[in-house]
């Protein structure tokens, strides 16, 4: 036969032992395993998580999404045909800070296939077009002298070629095949105060002329304010 008191040891020890029991029920996973992930950051990720990334990096991380997004759009699909060569958007694009420098580009990106059978295209002259951001019309047309011409792998790491000489070169293209041709040219500033800007390719293509205009998107950044600058 217990005594009261042994009998009131007892009651607060099972009393103890069943909230005990009952502790982890409280913080148990939520349903949704995803979300308690989410929730509970790894002892690794909360470091890099708790500190604030500059704005120079979080703008360089968005830009590059940004523009891997672009590429990935818009690379596969012709946007024009000229005497048989499907020409295919391409990534052409120049950044500078408002009020700062101008940007200076030095080469451009032609993407372009045969639309029927094999076919032999030289590369003649390139031109810089230039205009004001409400105007459908060009105002400016500067000539680029040429400095180099290589064709970039393929997908499959195929295909890689520096073309020797001066221009103009001569490149071969077989049928279903996209070629992407990086163009070397002289040095010039771009400066987007509501410009607008392309390139002009001068190309010949088994013998006969063609003309073809390539966008060149020049992006102007505002400045970041000084209380954020490091």
């Amino acid at each position: 036969m217990m005594s009261m008191s042994e009998r009131c040891v007892l009651s607060a020890w099972i009393m103890a032992a069943v909230w005990g029991c009952q502790a982890p029920r409280a913080t148990a996973p939520a349903k949704n395993p995803a979300a308690a992930a989410a929730a509970t950051p790894s002892p690794e990720l909360a470091p890099a998580q708790a500190a604030t990334p500059s704005p120079e990096l979080a703008h360089a991380q968005a830009r590059d999404h940004v523009s891997t997004g672009v590429r990935r759009a818009h690379d596969a699909l012709p946007v024009s045909l000229h005497q048989g060569v499907f020409i295919y958007q391409a990534f052409n694009e120049a950044w500078h800070i408002h009020g700062g420098d101008a940007a200076w580009v030095y080469a451009m990106t032609l993407k372009l296939s045969s639309a029927r059978g094999p076919l032999t295209i030289k590369l003649e002259s390139l031109a810089l077009l230039t205009g004001h951001c409400a105007h459908k019309e060009w105002s400016g047309r500067k000539p680029l002298a040429l400095t180099q011409l290589a064709r970039l792998a393929r997908e499959d790491g195929s295909g890689a070629h520096v073309y020797a000489g001066a221009a103009p070169w001569r490149v071969e293209l077989e049928p279903a095949q996209v070629e992407s041709l990086s163009v070397g040219h002289e040095p010039v500033s771009v400066y987007n105060a509501c410009d607008r800007f392309a390139y002009e390719v001068g190309l010949s293509v088994d013998g006969a002329r063609a003309v073809v205009e390539v966008p060149l998107g020049v992006v102007r950044e505002e400045p970041y304010p000084e209380e954020f600058m490091p």
